[in-house]
Parts: C-alpha cells; structure tokens; sequence
C-alpha cells in the first residue's frame, strides 16, 4: 500500500508531494504549489508537466489557467470569490423587507 505525504516547508501555497511505497521507500517526490486561479496543485520543475506563471499576481498557474491568462488575462481565485460574495450581497440588499 502506498501512502501520499504532502508537506507545506516554505510559505503558504508551496509544498512537497511524496508517494511512500509499502516498504517506506520513496517512490515519487515533486516540488507543488497551487495554482492561483483555480487552487489546482501543479507539480513545479519537471519537464514532462507544464505550467504556467502569472506576472500580474507573481504567482504558479496550471497549464489550462495560463492559457486562459493569455486570452482573459489575471483573475486569481481569491476576486473570484470576491466577486460572488459582493454579487451575494447585493442580491439579499434588493430583497424586499418584511413588514
């Protein structure tokens, strides 16, 4: 049985995949981060997996994010979810009151 550790060393959003084989040998180890449009864990600095950087939020992308950041440009989860809590709220403002 294999077990899955991801551990967070340097900063919030960073962190380190390792698979564990039965025996505790490490079988796979990848440097991830979260990809700051989505929250998609991409794996950083190997060849066969592409990413993406954002200049405008200095962040990782996922691949599919930094194609739509060349068409669509910067929008981070976080405005994301800004977004719909303001839209949110001004739905429930427009209700009327009970009287």
């Amino acid at each position: 049985m294999s077990i899955l550790v991801i551990t967070h060393p340097t900063k919030p959003g960073d962190g380190e995949l390792t698979i564990l084989k039965s025996e505790g040998q490490v079988g796979f180890e990848s440097a991830v981060q979260t990809c700051s449009h989505c929250q998609a864990v991409v794996e950083i600095h190997r060849k066969d997996k592409p990413y993406g950087y954002c200049r405008k939020c200095d962040h990782v992308l996922c691949e599919s994010c930094a194609r739509l950041a060349v068409t669509q440009g910067c929008t981070p989860f976080k405005a994301l979810i800004d977004r719909y809590i303001e839209e949110q709220y001004r739905a429930v403002q427009s209700y009327p009151l009970a009287g």
